[in-house]
């Protein structure tokens, strides 16, 4: 919306009239009328980039009591507002168990804030313009980064982005990252509420245990730091139990609540629990295994300041691989803090956490 005021706006007992056009360089937005007051205001689309630029109005009257005239004023352009969804792999394995290199295709839809709530946003821009970087969230590096396309070309609100990362995995078996889906250019979206673990691992033997996914939770998520009901609990591990245990682990756990001393207001956790922690592995039958680590967990709401919530706490993962016979895999998480208590269970009965099925993602037990 841009406005401009003829001024005086009467002489003589005419009133100012005509029209008053505004233009940023060359380019014309368009033009408004005068009404009472002198007053003319009008909403354009401005195709440009965020940035500051100048913005003409030129006064053109519609009789002689009135002389034409120009004025200016600066303009800040902000980003739109976008929302995105991670749509790509949450599990991904190498080619061959002594290769360390393997080819994730990212991929998200990415909306712009109007196809999400047009009362908020009336005024949409073209999706077009975002362009999509998928970062490593714990180190901050660039994984890689496309362009948008759209869904359906009569809608300029809605498109999918994809691009290949080369995971490299060195002399590890496997390592879990929490991918950060940041929309950039003309759109601005770069929010943990977003972020999704992918587990990265070579072809694993007898005795081994990967995951890659999320649960959606519903209302009987339980502990100090239940889930929303509705989230998403993120998923990322792999376990080996030769030549010893080892294994790495990922969760995150999003909060209608806090439990991070001052803060309020729903939050963000990363459950860590790092390769040297791990001390049980079991399976029976073959497809079922239960493991546990002792974890750290971190407030990640606000991913540049993250808050240290418990450095001991202990995090049990049950899960059954329902294979290729086409039954579902299913998933338990449970967490306990430091003094013992329920901090965290994905899906509680009254007395220990159950299993549901995936939402998304794959478990392979070996």
């Amino acid at each position: 919306m841009v406005a401009a005021t003829v001024s005086p706006a009467s002489v003589l007992g005419s009133s100012a009239s005509g029209t008053v056009q505004f233009s940023i360089g060359a380019l014309v937005l368009g033009s408004a009328p005068v009404v009472a007051g002198g007053s003319a205001e009008g909403a354009f689309i401005l195709p440009k980039a965020p940035g500051s630029y100048t913005v003409s109005a030129v006064y053109t009257p519609a009789n002689t009591d009135f002389a034409g005239s120009t004025g200016s004023t600066s303009l800040s352009v902000t980003p739109e507002d976008a929302r995105v969804t991670y749509t790509g792999p949450m599990l991904a394995l190498t080619p061959c168990a002594s290769c360390s290199t393997a080819s994730v295709p990212l991929s998200a839809t990415v909306k712009d804030m109007t196809a999400v709530d047009a009362v908020a946003d009336p005024f949409a821009g073209d999706i077009r313009n975002a362009v999509v970087t998928f970062k490593d969230r714990g180190t901050g590096t660039t994984l890689c980064a496309a362009s948008v396309g759209l869904v359906s070309p009569v809608d300029t609100k809605t498109g999918t982005a994809t691009c290949t990362w080369s995971s490299n995995l060195g002399v590890l078996d496997f390592r879990s990252v929490q991918v950060n889906t940041v929309v950039g250019n003309f759109y601005a979206r770069d929010s943990a509420v977003d972020d999704q673990l992918v587990t990265v691992s070579r072809p694993m033997g007898r005795g081994s245990v990967l995951g890659g996914g999320y649960l959606r939770l519903g209302a009987n998520s339980n502990g100090a730091c239940a889930g929303a009901s509705g989230s998403v609990n993120g998923f990322g591990f792999g376990v080996k139990s030769s030549p010893s245990v080892a294994g790495v682990a990922l969760i995150l756990v999003r909060s209608a609540r806090s439990c991070t001393p001052g803060m309020t207001g729903p939050r963000t956790y990363l459950v860590v629990a790092p390769t040297t922690t791990f001390v049980v592995l079991a399976g029976s039958p073959v497809n079922r295994a239960t493991f546990y680590a002792k974890a750290s967990i971190w407030d990640v709401t606000d991913p540049a300041h993250p808050t240290s919530v418990d450095r001991n706490a202990t995090l049990r993962i049950d899960t059954i691989d329902g294979g290729s016979a086409g039954a579902p895999d299913t998933l338990g998480i449970t967490l306990w803090n430091t003094s013992g208590g329920l901090w965290f269970s994905s899906d509680w009965n009254g007395s220990q956490t159950v299993q549901d099925s995936l939402a998304a993602g794959n478990v392979i037990v070996r």
